[in-house]
């Protein structure tokens, strides 16, 4: 199986290469991204943050890195848990533009070629609402809440579980 290579009309979603680890782990370990995520925190050696970035880009678990206009913007991905479960971040800097959305889908739509998994998964953390947003205009259900540690918070939070059923 080839790489995955996705572009979108403002995105280019490929493989991570070593350059991009200075921009992934400033964008991954910054406070408002980390406490969102579940693997990442704020002053993590980057050899750790590495060492979960840096992923093959063919099967799952794959981690790819989101450019765009040539600059690392985040990461998107997918568990080789079952179900898989897809994750995503995105630097503050370019919220609001659409790019979670765009990057989601181009993303999700490669997944269901590739892999054609009948379910996917997602954890966000129920002050995430953008996050929410995102997955439920991509076909997510919130199917339960629970509270989820995330290494970027001090105390567990409370999070929404999300499901993703293939249809026909």
């Amino acid at each position: 199986m080839t790489e995955m290579v996705l572009t979108t009309p403002r995105l280019v979603i490929d493989a991570y290469r070593p350059s991009d680890l200075p921009d992934l782990y400033r964008i991954a370990t910054l406070p408002q991204v980390a406490r969102m995520l579940l693997r990442f925190y704020p002053g993590m050696p980057m050899a750790e943050a590495e060492a979960i970035l840096a992923t093959d880009a063919t099967t799952p678990p794959i981690r790819l890195v989101v450019r765009h206009q040539g600059r690392v913007v985040g990461s998107i991905g997918i568990s080789d848990k079952h179900p898989p479960e897809i994750f995503y971040f995105l630097d503050p800097a370019v919220a609001g533009q659409g790019l979670a959305q765009e990057m989601t889908r181009a993303f999700l739509s490669e997944v269901q070629r590739r892999f054609d998994p009948p379910t996917l998964v997602a954890t966000v953390f129920a002050d995430n609402a953008a996050s929410s947003k995102v997955l439920e205009k991509i076909g997510f259900r919130a199917s339960r809440k629970h509270e989820a540690r995330s290494l970027g918070r001090p105390f567990p939070a409370p999070c929404i579980h999300y499901e993703w059923q293939r249809t026909g």
